[in-house]
Formats: C-alpha cells, sequence, structure tokens
C-alpha cells in the first residue's frame, strides 16, 4: 500500500503542539520525548522544502485555513506504514469555542484534541485552545490544555486568498511562556508555508517550523500538511510519525 497522505498531524501542529510520549502530553512549543529528536520520520505528507513547480489547481488557500478551525472538524483514520508494517490511528478533532479578546484584540476560537495510537498503544495525545482571527486568517494565541504553557504570535503575513503548486512565503513568529503571564520564554519558532501538487482537484499546503528551545542544543524542525480541495475545504491532514 502506498501511502501518499495520511489524516491528522500529531508530533507539531500547526498551533505549535509538541506532543509527549507514552499517552502524556507537552503544552505549545515544549519538547517532548518526541519532539526533541532531531528530525522525526516523515509519512505522508511532502516533508519541509518539497514544494513542486506549478502544477494542479488553484485552491482557496486563507478561506480554508479559516473554515478548518471556525468549524467542528473530525479526522479518523488508520493507515499501515508501507515500510515498516506499523499500523497507526491519528485522530483530531475541531470543536467550535467562545468568542473573546485575548493579546489585547477580538478573537474567536477552537478546542483542538489530537491522538495517536501505534499498533493499538496510545503513544502521544494533545489539548489546546486556538485564538484566532478570520478574514483573513490569523493566529494570536495558543493555550494548552493539558498545562500552563501558552504560546504568543507576532510577525504574522497573510495566507494567500488562493494559491497554486510551487507557491510559498513567511508566515508568523511565535513564542511559548511557561504561563500566560509571560514571565519565562521555553522556546521561539519561526513558520513558512510552501504549496506542492497532489491531485488534479487537490494540493498541500504544509507549515514548516524551526523551533530553539534554550535547553537543547541546536534547532527542532516540524511539518504540518494540509490538503485542500477546489472546494476551499481542508481534507485531509499529513503527519510525521516519531521513530
Amino acid at each position: 500500500m502506498n501511502i501518499k497522505f495520511l489524516a491528522v498531524s500529531i508530533v507539531c501542529s500547526q498551533v505549535l503542539v509538541a506532543c509527549g510520549g507514552g499517552g502524556g502530553s507537552s503544552a505549545p512549543g515544549q519538547p517532548g520525548p518526541v519532539a526533541a529528536q532531531a528530525q522525526p520520520g516523515s509519512v505522508g505528507a511532502p516533508p519541509p522544502g518539497s514544494a513542486q513547480p506549478s502544477s494542479g489547481p488553484s485552491v482557496a488557500i486563507d478561506a480554508a485555513f479559516s473554515n478548518l478551525y471556525a468549524a467542528a472538524h473530525n479526522f479518523d483514520r488508520t493507515e499501515t506504514d508501507p515500510n515498516n508494517g506499523n499500523v497507526y490511528n491519528p485522530v483530531a478533532d475541531f470543536a467550535v469555542g467562545a468568542a473573546t479578546t485575548i493579546e489585547g484584540v477580538s478573537v474567536k476560537s477552537a478546542k483542538v484534541n489530537r491522538s495517536l495510537t501505534k499498533n493499538g498503544v496510545l503513544v502521544q495525545k494533545s489539548s489546546e485552545i486556538s485564538y484566532f482571527q478570520t478574514g483573513p486568517y490569523k493566529l494570536i494565541a495558543t493555550q494548552s490544555q493539558d498545562s500552563s504553557l501558552y504560546q504568543a504570535v507576532s510577525g504574522q503575513n497573510p495566507l494567500p486568498a488562493s494559491g497554486m503548486a510551487g507557491d510559498s512565503g513567511a508566515f508568523y513568529n511565535a513564542t511559548v511562556y511557561d504561563s500566560a503571564d509571560k514571565k519565562t520564554v521555553l522556546s521561539t519558532s519561526i513558520y513558512k508555508w510552501e504549496i506542492s501538487a497532489d491531485s488534479a482537484t487537490t494540493l498541500t499546503l504544509c507549515v514548516n517550523s524551526t523551533t530553539i528551545f534554550p535547553s537543547l542544543s541546536g534547532t527542532v524542525t516540524n511539518s504540518e500538511c494540509y490538503k485542500i480541495d477546489t472546494n476551499g475545504a481542508v481534507t485531509g491532514v499529513g503527519f510525521n510519525v516519531p521513530k
């Protein structure tokens, strides 16, 4: 079986939740046992830096992202890695939250729960609230539901209204703190996006991050990839599988 695209991001989400191992979890940007590795094995979606020359349709990128976080979505799928026979069941639930004010601006919110089992054993999970605006989509902050860790976003560039394979650009910067009081910095990240060819009716948008943790040497890279169709809907989310 050739796995072209798996269903859900687990290792590092678009809102920067790096999951812990063994059924535990960490919060936005905090290095769990998986995220602290140099580069998890990539299954399904294209790895960072793989944007292809223009091919396939033009799709509504910003609207798809806004719709994903502004409405309830569930991704639940079982796939077998053809390289080693491991069976993965990634699950992600997006639930609409209440409108509120955070970082001094009015925002919408969504609660996102993720889990991953490998051969029937829970290996990762996370839960967070994403605070964002739409028209265009703009991530403002993320609050972990597993701990007090808090992420604030800055320097954000809007996603394109529409895009084609080969397009890419800077997205945003993020800082993770020990709490919403923002007294202690735990990590800083730079995010970029790129679009790759997928099919005659879909494209793949990858959000790639490079994160620096003061407690670790070097950097940690991750990627979450979204399959977007010509109707402006996210139909799948690619993820990194831990080694």
